[in-house]
């Protein structure tokens, strides 16, 4: 898992056209700009989904909500498809307090962690490179 300052982290990987980042920590102005530099570098694969598993994400604020919003609009230009799963209970008031729940269709998966698809292919993981200044 790739470390971007204080206790925020992103593991990635991709399987057949889909990218999923694993965050965990807070996700705050201190960290916002590692997400969006994250997700702009998985952008480059061309994947048509994104799933973003906020399992571990213990909160968010503005600036996180922002890097989404944006996140949000460059999928929308391509036709890709950006999903958010198992935001914590605070994460989730804080989407819906904000009105962007709508947006971002969360979802819960009690173990969105298989392996192997039925055809023995395996998420393969991505080296997403640390932020400049980070």
């Amino acid at each position: 898992m790739s470390g971007f300052g204080s206790n925020f982290k992103i593991r990635a990987e991709h399987l057949d056209g889909v990218v999923r980042l694993h965050t965990a920590g807070d996700l705050d102005i201190a960290v916002a700009h590692a997400l969006d530099e994250a997700l702009a570098f998985v952008e480059t694969l061309e994947p048509t989904t994104i799933i973003l598993d906020f399992k571990d994400v213990q909160f968010i604020d503005s600036s996180g909500l922002h890097a989404l919003v944006r996140a949000h609009e460059r999928a929308n230009q391509v036709g890709r498809m950006l999903v958010v799963l198992n935001g914590a209970d605070g994460v989730r008031k804080v989407f819906e307090l904000t009105g962007l729940d709508h947006m971002f269709e969360p979802a819960s998966v009690s173990d969105p962690e298989p392996a192997l698809t039925g055809d023995g292919a395996v998420w393969a993981p991505i080296a997403i490179p640390r932020p400049i200044g980070g």
